[in-house]
């Protein structure tokens, strides 16, 4: 009997409606739309699925910019300390040419190379001499002479020589001329024994000892040479030295006295008084009182006294208020145009001139208050200095205060609120 397959059975499945889905999924297209801020989702900094990754990037990054600063940084400072010592450089080379070109260094300068130079070679012709001092010691004993008698012997001549060079070379540098009598005997005890030793050497000690005496001899010619052109070089250097060179480097070296007591003004006529310091005329000091030529009439709006500065150091006294009687104008002594710098130099030194011979005169130690000096003038430091080191000069020249005189005429005289300014400053 035969068995009847069965037949697959067939499931028929009900397809979606393509019409639902669609509508289905427009449904939730619109309310993801509605959803406020899905834009922030586009920042991975806002993205939840990304910002752990985001902030492990922005991290690595963070890290290479620092390192990247730091490089930058270290580079900027190398950059920068070498050209500071570039500049630190240039500026000793520079400060080197003009001390070379001074005439007051190079005395300094040709005195230390004098020293050296003569040392070197007075030393280097006294270790010459103790290998020539074998060759001279053989040679008495040859002659059957005492123990360490050619030792004796040798530095005698060397010391006698060595001597001589530098008798001759400290005459030269004090300018004096040797007589012809003097001038061979010199040459004579300088060259005698140096010769005797190249001799003994020669009989004794073969060519070694006569090649150590000859160095010893040579670099005793040398040492001599540089005493002679040292001493000419210096008087010729020296002589070039001004006087301000002189003072500029006394002001330097004397320096400010950091303990003196600023200079008080008097109240009483006949000494000096404090001034107010204009900033805008450091050019118009003057030394004494002085005589008005032609008082310029005040401006017709001006019905009082000009106003003093704030800053005035003390008030005028009587005997400065007081009217001035009028005196025929002064002509001019001189042509030449005075130049502010110029005029400024030499009445600003005068000025202290006078503050210092009124210092004397009361019996006190005048120093300079610098700090005064430059708001008085309105000048630097250096200025200032050398300007009191004129002073000094000055007040050493004549100790007693000079006559009052006219004052010259300058550029701006005609200039009515100058005069007027400048004539209650005194």
């Amino acid at each position: 009997m035969s068995k009847r397959t069965k037949s697959p059975r067939l499931i028929w499945r009900s397809r979606p409606d393509v019409v639902a889905t669609v509508q289905d999924q427009t449904t939730q297209a619109e309310h993801l739309a509605r959803i406020p801020g899905q834009d922030r989702l586009t920042d991975p900094r806002t993205n939840p699925a990304v910002r752990a990754v985001a902030d492990q990037l922005r991290n690595e990054q963070h890290r290479l910019l620092l390192q990247a600063e730091h490089v930058r940084a270290k580079r900027r400072h190398r950059v920068h300390d070498r050209r500071a010592a570039d500049a630190e450089l240039t500026l000793e080379a520079i400060q080197r040419a003009r001390q070379a070109s001074s005439p007051a260094r190079s005395v300094l300068a040709l005195h230390r190379g004098r020293i050296r130079f003569l040392g070197a070679a007075l030393t280097a012709s006294v270790v010459l001499s103790t290998g020539s001092a074998a060759g001279v010691n053989q040679l008495a004993v040859n002659l059957d002479a005492p123990a360490l008698t050619g030792w004796v012997a040798e530095i005698g001549m060397v010391g006698l020589s060595t001597l001589a060079i530098l008798y001759r070379a400290h005459l030269s540098q004090h300018g004096w001329t040797a007589g012809r009598a003097h001038n061979w005997l010199l040459w004579a005890l300088a060259v005698v024994p140096l010769l005797a030793s190249v001799a003994a050497n020669a009989l004794s000690a073969g060519p070694v000892g006569v090649a150590c005496s000859i160095g010893a001899a040579t670099f005793g010619a040398f040492a001599h040479l540089i005493g002679d052109a040292s001493a000419e070089a210096l008087r010729a250097r020296a002589a070039e030295v001004t006087g301000d060179d002189e003072d500029r480097l006394r002001a330097v070296a004397l320096g400010e006295a950091l303990f003196s007591a600023p200079h008080a003004p008097h109240a009483h006529g006949g000494e000096d008084r404090a001034e107010p310091a204009h900033a805008e005329e450091p050019a118009r000091p003057h030394t004494e009182p002085r005589t008005e030529t032609a008082p310029h009439p005040a401006p017709p709006h001006r019905t009082e006294a000009p106003a003093q500065p704030a800053h005035a150091a003390a008030p005028h006294t009587a005997q400065d208020t007081a009217p001035h009687t009028d005196t025929p104008a002064q002509p001019a002594r001189r042509t030449a145009t005075v130049t502010p710098i110029n005029g400024a130099r030499a009445e600003w030194a005068a000025r202290i001139a006078d503050e210092i011979r009124t210092a004397r005169a009361e019996g006190r130690t005048w120093e300079p208050d610098y700090d005064n000096l430059m708001a008085r003038t309105n000048f630097k430091r250096r200025w200032c200095e050398a300007r009191v080191a004129e002073a000094r000069t000055l007040a050493a020249r004549t100790p007693h205060a000079e006559p009052a005189h006219p004052r010259e005429p300058h550029a701006d005289d005609g200039d009515p609120e100058r005069a007027d300014r400048t004539g209650t400053d005194a």
